[in-house]
């Protein structure tokens, strides 16, 4: 070994001061630290807004399924409300309309 790489090889406490190799060795420790916590925050933050994501377009879906979906008790509603407001048999209301386009020229 030549005398660069025993440098590296022998014990700090000989090769360094006291206070360099404890400083260094405190920052090293430190460093690793706040990087596992970094690290750690940073997966679980995600998953967290992942799943809050998820959740919440999940239930605006359901929310524009509802109103989109119409019941049949709805479907009935609206054709009785229909044919309250023109009483007209259909053949009728047909014969009537095709006389109103004639007379705007329309057939």
């Amino acid at each position: 070994m030549n005398e660069g790489e025993s440098k590296l090889f022998k014990n700090p406490f000989k090769v360094f001061r006291i206070d360099v190799v404890f400083f260094f060795g405190f920052a090293l420790i430190v460093t690793i630290l706040v990087g596992i916590v970094v690290t750690v925050s940073y997966i679980n933050g995600s998953r967290d807004i992942a799943d809050n994501t998820s959740y919440y377009q999940q239930k605006l879906l359901i929310e524009l399924h509802k109103k989109l979906n119409t019941s049949p008790d709805t479907e009935k509603h609206i054709y009785l409300e229909n044919t309250h407001r023109n009483p007209l048999p259909d053949q009728l209301l047909a014969e009537r309309l095709k006389c109103k386009f004639m007379d705007y020229g329309i057939l």
